[in-house]
């Protein structure tokens, strides 16, 4: 009897699919996911893929500064919302060419993150005695190509690669600070 039949076609494919979300307390969904695609085209096999991924998030906090004898000097309460997304995006292709496998591979990439920190000063009698604005970004963009080729020399496995990537990062903080009474008080910038 036959146990398995096998039949090799000149197209062939298959995929694979996710989607979901992440819950972060009093934030909405943040969608995550991915999809990617395998096949052959004649003699070639090709694979290709997206990710995303996502989250939104609060972190906040209040602490308590005291002095040498634990008495309380001030409090400070602080909100930190945070955003961040990325999104890579790759492929491959292969085929037997120049007596071996050549491959040839790529991804793009990108990110960003934010947070917009802010930090409320309180006196012990609870009247509000400063305030701060912190808010930070980052991106991030990749480019990325290699090429490879596989062949037998002798008894050896010979395998020559070559892979560039290009990256850009980019960040920028800003630290604003202002007074019980929300009078500008000095401003710090820095961009990288």
């Amino acid at each position: 009897g036959h146990l398995a039949n096998v039949v090799r076609t000149r197209s062939a494919g298959g995929r694979g699919w996710s989607i979901g979300y992440e819950i972060a307390q009093q934030n909405p969904p943040a969608p995550n996911g991915f999809m990617a695609w395998t096949g052959r085209i004649g003699t070639t096999d090709y694979g290709l893929g997206l990710n995303g991924y996502s989250l939104l998030r609060e972190l906040p906090g209040e602490r308590e500064v005291v002095d040498g004898s634990g008495a309380p000097i001030e409090t400070l309460t602080e909100s930190s919302p945070r955003a961040f997304f990325e999104i890579p995006v790759n492929g491959e292709a292969s085929r037997q060419m120049l007596g071996g496998r050549m491959r040839l591979t790529g991804q793009a990439y990108r990110s960003r993150y934010h947070q917009d920190n802010s930090l409320l000063t309180f006196s012990p009698a609870g009247v509000r005695t400063e305030s701060q604005l912190d808010p930070y970004t980052e991106n991030k963009r990749t480019l990325e190509a290699g090429l490879e080729h596989e062949r037998g020399l002798g008894g050896w496995d010979l395998t020559l690669a070559a892979l560039m990537t290009r990256t850009r990062f980019d960040s920028d903080i800003e630290s604003l600070r202002s007074d019980a009474d929300d009078i500008f008080q000095s401003r710090f910038l820095q961009t990288v």
